[in-house]
């Protein structure tokens, strides 16, 4: 089964990863591991937490090796009655053995290598969406401990710049009730108290996913769209004849006609599910010929030159797709172009012999 091309997002917070105790061979992360193979999860982290989880493999450290420190220096008078003759004294030994904490953070690393981790950089926030946060109260600076949440401000900065860059959400896995604020402040964000939580969604995803290609592949996905070509091809011609431009001075399209329109593919690349009903996007790709007028205006010699060009253009647009749910049963219902795609044709003059 083809992958999706636009799998969940998840974003996990450095506290659960503390929870886990930053155990990476932990039976959740294996499922995650699962998720991630198949294609259905991808990971998003930021160097923001990489640095709050180096910090916190150190301060974790220190503190058990502190323990250690007290509990063998409470054990003097045991040891003298129970380690005799050279033998080790076990919390001696345990302290010794402590692997460090760069060692930790190096499985993080590999962790987060195998998992296919996608980092986000923190250099471009704006500081001033920063403080605009800071100093209107919103989450998560709503508390009394401000100056503690500026991490997770930059993560949020950093996550809806990616959400709105990419158009799509991202699921917030932390049992910190500061992202449960933040993310019922902003719909580009879904949060999820506990991580099984978003396995539980991630599965049911990969069913409405693989459910649908088997259903769109068995009602014949190509006859669906071709009954319905010619509305879908006006509106596709009319989105190029809107957005087309020429990349040259003064240069202005006086008239742009297509022919030719051919359906090279279309692939199945998202599935939204809802209670009654299923989403599926489907990119359809295309090629077809143009034949263009293209004019361009020379204000020194009060001339006006005109070209035709023609030529075949391969192009992709995005089908969305509505799936009626009875029962078990699935049935095909409306089919539309995503007017948000900007399908154009960009004229490069430069590239012409076009000349005066």
């Amino acid at each position: 089964m083809p992958k999706p091309k636009s799998p969940l997002l998840l974003f996990i917070d450095t506290q659960f990863y503390r929870q886990m105790s930053f155990d990476w061979t932990k039976a959740i992360f294996s499922s995650l591991r699962d998720r991630v193979e198949n294609g259905s999860v991808e990971i998003l982290t930021t160097d923001i937490v990489k640095r709050e989880v180096r910090r916190q493999i150190f301060m974790v450290r220190n503190e058990l090796q502190q323990t250690i420190r007290k509990l063998n220096s409470k054990s003097g008078i045991l040891n003298k009655h129970f380690f005799k003759n050279g033998e080790k004294n076990i919390f001696q030994s345990s302290e010794r053995d402590l692997p460090s904490a760069d060692k930790i953070f190096e499985n993080c690393e590999i962790f987060f290598k195998e998992l296919k981790y996608i980092e986000l950089s923190s250099t471009f926030p704006s500081m001033g969406n920063l403080f605009d946060l800071y100093f209107e109260g919103k989450p998560p600076f709503d508390g009394n401990n401000k100056k503690a949440e500026f991490p997770d401000a930059g993560n949020l900065l950093i996550l809806l710049d990616y959400a709105r860059r990419q158009r799509r959400k991202i699921h917030i896995v932390s049992g910190d009730n500061d992202w449960k604020s933040i993310c019922e402040e902003n719909n580009e964000l879904i949060y999820c108290e506990q991580i099984e939580k978003f396995i539980s969604v991630a599965i049911d995803f990969e069913f409405d996913y693989g459910h649908a290609l088997e259903f769109l592949n068995k009602s014949y996905l190509f006859d669906w769209i071709n009954s319905d070509i010619d509305r879908i091809r006006m509106e596709i011609f009319e989105m190029i004849h809107d957005n087309s431009f020429v990349n040259y001075g003064n240069g202005e399209i006086k008239n742009l006609e297509f022919d030719k329109f051919n359906i090279i593919s279309a692939l199945i690349f998202d599935v939204t599910n809802h209670q009654h009903s299923m989403d599926a996007d489907v990119e359809l790709y295309f090629e077809l010929r143009y034949d263009a007028d293209i004019s361009i205006y020379d204000a020194a010699f009060d001339n006006e030159m005109t070209q035709q060009l023609n030529g075949y253009a391969e192009m992709a647009a995005t089908l969305e797709l509505d799936i009626v749910k009875d029962g078990d049963q699935l049935e095909l219902g409306g089919i539309r172009v995503d007017h948000t795609d900007g399908l154009a044709l960009e004229f490069d003059l430069r590239s012409t012999d076009m000349s005066f």
